[in-house]
């Protein structure tokens, strides 16, 4: 599978750094795919607008594979926040990583 071929969810989101100004962020979790003849599976993450194309997220079965890409796509959008990032939904309202993921 091209780790490109489908995304089965995603979020667009608004950033604003305080010296970089106001950019979008598109958050995409793709399709979890076999590998190794169905012993691991691994599941794509991309975080456009961060420059940040996370690997492909690895676990023993889809069900793991989907749930820690979940978890590293929120860690590394807390990472930003944490270094001063700022979050909006994609109407301009404030948001957070904690309503963003829930």
């Amino acid at each position: 599978m091209n780790r490109t071929d489908e995304f089965i969810a995603e979020r667009k989101l608004v950033a604003e750094h305080p010296k970089k100004g106001k950019f979008p962020i598109h958050v995409k979790i793709g399709r979890p795919y076999s590998e190794l003849n169905g012993e691991r599976w691994a599941c794509p993450v991309f975080l456009d607008g961060l420059d940040r194309r996370g690997p492909d997220i690895r676990g023993i079965d889809s069900l793991q594979a989907l749930t820690l890409a979940i978890l590293f796509a929120r860690t590394t959008l807390q990472s930003f926040v944490d270094g001063g990032l700022a979050l909006y939904w994609s109407d301009g309202k404030p948001t957070s990583v904690e309503k963003i993921f829930g």
